[in-house]
């Protein structure tokens, strides 16, 4: 018979030869096409826990400078507050750890805190007569983008906090 012709051996029906190459590359690329949305997924899940992380740093290190802050007697918090909110004061490490005061290397800062003025609630015309001084304590970061290179203020994440010290 013709039909027995192409028949496989080992094969009870005469079309049943396996797949054919369209079908493999075609189920090859139906896989990678899933395996690229699930890395896609994933890529996404770790950025946003990353980033949770480095907020919640951020926040422990501006509650922790926010504790310095309310200690300091009305001279020293004058003399902490800057004129300009880029230049950090304090600097914290990834975990939201103070380090040293001024003058600590910014290199190992990831964090850097701020102070300066509320002036609507506590201009400087008062500081004679004032009960309260009231500040914005702001966190931003992170400092650096390579060891050689900060990044911008404005560039920065950043969270702020109130903090007033009574005369």
């Amino acid at each position: 018979m013709i039909a027995d012709r192409f028949v496989t051996p080992g094969c009870s029906r005469p079309d049943s030869r396996g797949f054919s190459l369209v079908e493999i590359v075609v189920a090859i690329g139906i896989f990678v096409v899933g395996v690229l949305a699930m890395v896609a997924l994933l890529s996404s899940t770790t950025n946003s826990a990353a980033n949770t992380l480095d907020t919640n740093g951020a926040v422990r290190a501006g509650e922790s400078a926010a504790v310095w802050a309310r200690q300091l007697t009305w001279a020293e918090a004058l003399q902490a507050l800057g004129a300009d909110p880029t230049d950090a004061a304090i600097y914290a490490n990834r975990d939201g750890e103070l380090s040293e005061w001024d003058g600590v290397a910014e290199a190992d800062a990831f964090y850097a805190v701020s102070l300066e003025r509320n002036v609507d609630l506590s201009p400087s015309t008062e500081d004679e007569v004032a009960g309260f001084l009231a500040m914005r304590l702001t966190v931003s970061w992170p400092v650096w983008q390579s060891p050689t290179s900060q990044i911008p203020f404005e560039n920065r994440d950043t969270i702020t906090f109130n903090v007033a010290v009574r005369r």
